[in-house]
């Protein structure tokens, strides 16, 4: 009997043993279960999955500790997404700002439009832009947002390059962006009684390939505003208003290069002209009617065929010499054949002047006429004055 109970005893303890195993290691394979797939959620980007923790023991330690990972994952993900779309939208407002420039051609509205749009795009407290002199010794303010911009502009504000306590002259001669983000504790920033508010700048060169044309400047009320990412992006803005400003510049010194040469021809009453020997139609402009003493209007427009130029413009008498040396320039083979003529012509109110006329007229290798042009020249006074 006491053995019986002996042995009934143990198998209760063993399978009380058994029980306990059985539930503990259940419990354990649940929690790596439910951890596992807490792992899986995550890996496929289900960020918001949490593993319970229902022990202290060492598998409720992994699923605290991969809580925490994956919160400063979250965090990370979400700052990277943020300084995305910060970096996007200030991209875009480069794009903005540079698309607008682009389509000035006056090299002051250019530079107002960039500081103006610049302040408003991006926040600043201000933006101004300025351009080094042609001695290249000195920064000249050019433009300015807002009234203290104005003001400045009109005050002639201006950095000489080599200055030391300035921020700007400092761009300039590094040849890239700096930034002052306490100008209480910046010993080479420039204080602007018109600017009372500025707390931090970031000014930024502008170039073209390796020369320094001017600084872009911006400033803002805010301490610390101004990171590695704002002087990227300022220098890209920074590049390509440089461009702008380049093209206005040629496109106003073409201007005046065209001005310039049409006063030439005024003064030596030279006109040129081309002449479409395919289609018989001779293109003039206004400088070549001026010298005729009338205008395209009278005469029927700025194209006109041979005939109507002989009759509009070729003294009746002298139409023989002239349609004698269109035909040889129509007989040449000569790759260039050069010609120059005289000939009288009737103006308005019937007097008579001179013409002394240069034609040129070039062929390809087959003999082609590719184009023919010459000029014409009043002459007539010379001509009185010889007679």
């Amino acid at each position: 009997y006491k053995v019986l109970t002996q042995s009934v005893v143990l198998g209760i303890i063993v399978s009380l043993i058994a029980v306990i195993t059985t539930l503990v290691t259940d419990r354990r394979l649940r929690a790596i279960s439910s951890l596992t797939d807490t792992a899986v959620a995550i890996s496929g980007g289900d960020l918001s999955r949490v593993a319970p923790v229902e022990s202290k023991d060492e598998i409720g330690t992994l699923a605290a500790s991969f809580n925490a990972m994956t919160s400063q994952l979250r965090d990370l993900i979400g700052s990277l997404e943020q300084r995305v779309a910060e970096r996007t939208r200030a991209l875009s407002s480069v794009a903005e700002v540079s698309t607008a420039a682009s389509t000035v051609l006056e090299t002051d509205k250019l530079l107002q439009k960039v500081v103006d749009l610049s302040k408003e795009r991006f926040g600043f407290y201000h933006a101004h832009i300025y351009l080094l002199n042609e001695a290249g010794d000195t920064l000249v303010l050019a433009s300015g947002a807002g009234e203290p911009g104005r003001q400045m502009v009109a005050k002639g504000h201006a950095i000489p390059l080599d200055r030391e306590r300035s921020l700007v002259a400092r761009a300039a001669r590094e040849k890239k962006g700096v930034t002052v983000n306490d100008v209480t504790q910046a010993p080479d920033f420039l204080p602007n009684p018109l600017l009372p508010e500025t707390h931090s700048e970031l000014a930024v060169p502008m170039m073209v390939g390796e020369q320094v044309i001017g600084v872009f400047d911006v400033q803002s009320e805010v301490a610390g505003r101004f990171t590695d990412a704002d002087i990227a992006v300022q220098t890209t803005l920074a590049s390509q208003v440089a461009s702008a400003v380049q093209n206005a510049r040629s496109y106003t010194e073409i201007q005046r290069s065209q001005a310039l040469l049409a006063e030439t021809l005024s003064i030596s009453r030279l006109a040129h002209w081309e002449y479409d020997v395919d289609k018989d139609i001779f293109t003039f402009n206004d400088n070549f009617y001026s010298i005729f003493r009338t205008s395209a209007e009278r005469v029927g427009g700025y194209k006109l065929t041979s005939a109507d130029y002989a009759r509009h413009f070729v003294h009746p008498e002298d139409a023989p010499l002239v349609g004698a040396e269109i035909q040889k320039a129509l007989q040449s083979r000569e790759r260039r054949f050069n010609a120059a003529l005289e000939h009288r012509a009737i103006f308005p109110g019937g007097e008579v002047g001179y013409m002394s006329v240069r034609v040129t007229v070039e062929r390809d290798e087959n003999g082609k006429i590719v184009r023919w042009y010459g000029a014409n020249q009043d002459i007539t006074e010379r001509k009185r004055l010889e007679e």
